[in-house]
């Protein structure tokens, strides 16, 4: 399965234009079968 985002959607989000809706974050923390916690945590 894939989640279907542009690269440039990903590029938005990494550089802070734009932000992934809490239906995103709750897709990709599923595909990925990781905590949210896991998901917000910064280097």
């Amino acid at each position: 399965m894939r989640l279907g985002f542009s690269a440039r959607t990903v590029s938005d989000w990494e550089n802070g234009k734009t932000e992934p809706s809490i239906a995103t974050i709750k897709a990709m923390v599923k595909f990925f079968d990781i905590t949210y916690d896991e998901f917000f945590e910064e280097d």
